[in-house]
């Protein structure tokens, strides 16, 4: 796909969700801002050996990220949020989909006060690019102060109940359909 055209198509999800999520405040500028509410300047490289707060617990998923972020500045962007924030320590692993049960991914997210834990589980067997973005969204989503189910509670059909007593949002399907599309794009058409 050109990148005229991939860059269109990911202009078209970011304006779907906008306007699905948030009708009163769609606007065009706002787009970039949005998904992820950057609150600091994208770095060029994400230090993964350099910060305390970040596990990676399989030996091949440091590789993985700096490929995806490397394809897709919305991962990108994603980790420089992630690895900036200092009330959040994060743990990442890459299972086989045994392990997951029916699950592709997993996010467990733990609170004390102000500080949050995410332990982020992928399945092997999948398509990792899309997952990151997505599960890394809803970790996002818990520093943001989205509440969930008091959302769904509102009738806010951007969030809904999942099969795993948990809840799942549009932002954070858009944010893995990005990433995916992004990273695709780049690679022409191979994944991770």
């Amino acid at each position: 796909m050109p990148r005229f055209w991939s860059q269109l198509l990911i202009s078209g999800i970011l304006w779907m969700a906008m306007a699905t999520c948030h009708p009163a405040s769609a606007q065009p500028a706002d787009l970039a801002t949005w998904v992820i509410a950057p609150r600091v300047q994208t770095p060029t490289t994400i230090a993964f050996d350099a910060n305390p707060r970040l596990t990676l617990r399989h030996p091949g998923i440091r590789a993985l990220l700096e490929d995806v972020s490397r394809r897709s500045p919305f991962l990108h962007r994603q980790l420089a949020r992630l690895t900036s924030d200092t009330r959040l320590t994060l743990s990442i692993d890459i299972v086989p989909a045994s392990r997951l049960r029916q699950m592709r991914a997993m996010t467990r997210l733990l609170s004390a006060g102000r500080r949050i834990h995410a332990d982020v589980v992928l399945s092997i067997e999948v398509d990792i690019a899309e997952l990151l973005g997505h599960e890394f969204e809803h970790v996002l989503e818990r520093l943001d102060g989205v509440q969930l189910q008091q959302r769904y509670a509102r009738g806010d059909t951007s969030t809904h109940p999942s099969a795993s007593n948990a809840f799942e949002t549009n932002r954070a399907v858009l944010a893995g359909r990005v990433v995916a599309a992004e990273y695709a794009g780049r690679a022409g058409g191979a994944r991770p």
